[in-house]
């Protein structure tokens, strides 16, 4: 009896130490999982060309936008998994459900027609699935206040891939939008966390996103779109 009540007292004890603390994967490394909700800047829209034009418009087969930057948004709901070591070296890799406005202002266009000129808006929406996979520096409360200890603080440097859908327009509030386009994407993030709280982080992400967008107009013309640029974000984390 005596026996049992020990062994039960150990069991008990291993189970609540084993929820305090983060999951170990193989040879020693520990593994953690987040969800993080992301905002901030999306790349602004800086090229535009029409690569057909039906005759009806007026304007050539080759009509190209010269765009200047606006500023644009991004959100994302995204999960990440983590291992690293004891040293605190690591790897991340997440997936993102992400959705961003670039934006734009037409400065100069070849073979204008209709009220489209220099001064006219232009906007790219993209929702897209993107990849997230780098390395990851944990600093301080690697042990059993790994997600616990405020103050612990890691930085990250991830590349990013994207693919989904994509839709344009020129004036908004004089056109539609059309949802025929797709889009591909990539860049880089630098990321710096900062523990709050219990399982609770807040990062800053400083990065550069090339978009590229194949969209169908009215049904009329097709186009090819571009954003790039520097972004800065901001992300809330859940640790689990």
């Amino acid at each position: 009896m005596k026996t049992f009540l020990a062994l039960s007292l150990l069991t008990g004890t291993a189970v609540v130490a084993a929820s305090d603390s983060p999951n170990l994967t193989h040879d020693g490394w520990k593994r953690v999982d987040d969800l993080r909700l992301v905002t901030g800047f999306s790349a602004p829209l800086d090229s535009a060309r029409a690569k057909q034009m039906d005759e009806n418009t007026g304007a050539s087969s080759q009509q190209s936008l010269q765009v200047s930057e606006a500023p644009g948004w991004r959100a994302g709901l995204r999960a990440d998994r983590q291992a690293f070591s004891e040293s605190g070296f690591g790897w991340l890799v997440g997936l993102e459900l992400g959705y961003d406005r670039h934006r734009g202002t037409i400065t100069q266009i070849t073979d204008a027609s209709g009220d489209l000129g220099p001064g006219s808006r232009a906007e790219l929406d993209t929702a897209s699935l993107i990849l997230h996979l780098g390395p990851t520096w944990w600093f301080h409360a690697l042990d059993e206040d790994l997600r616990v200890l405020p103050g612990a603080w890691r930085i990250e440097l991830v590349p990013r891939l994207a693919a989904g859908f994509s839709r344009a327009r020129l004036n908004p509030g004089s056109g539609g939008w059309s949802w025929s386009g797709s889009s591909l994407g990539y860049g880089v993030a630098a990321v710096l966390a900062v523990r709050l709280a219990h399982h609770w982080e807040i990062a800053t992400e400083f990065a550069y996103d090339s978009v590229k967008s194949d969209v169908t107009w009215g049904g009329t013309r097709d186009a090819t779109l571009r954003a790039q640029g520097f972004t800065t974000g901001l992300q809330l984390i859940r640790l689990f």
